[in-house]
């Protein structure tokens, strides 16, 4: 057996053909109806958030409507971004952010 014979029998084999891209499409989850907070109200939220902040953040990425549930591990006001689960999200993109400012990560 010559070594491209050879080499052919290792090539990564997918059984079922797009599998892997509609368990990512099932992934998503469909989410509608989310009230874009106006400049003012999205404004006060953000000054009141800190680090370590329980959020649920509804943002728009990639014309999709996305959520992310998770602790703010960095907010700044200069670049106008913040960080939750190692997920950046520019001001800009934010269309509903509620918090529990009660419920912190201890450490």
């Amino acid at each position: 057996m010559n070594k491209h014979s050879r080499a052919r029998q290792f090539i990564p084999f997918q059984a079922l053909k797009g599998f892997n891209r509609l368990i990512k499409e099932k992934e998503k989850v469909k989410i509608a109806n989310v009230k874009k907070l106006s400049d003012d109200e999205l404004d006060f939220k953000l000054k009141q958030l800190k680090p370590f902040d329980f959020c649920n953040i509804f943002y728009q990425s990639n014309n999709e409507i996305k959520k992310i549930c998770g602790l703010i591990s960095k907010i700044d006001f200069n670049e106008k971004f913040l960080v939750c689960i190692k997920e950046k999200i520019y001001f800009n993109q934010i269309l509903d952010l509620k918090c529990d400012t009660n419920k912190k990560f201890d450490e």
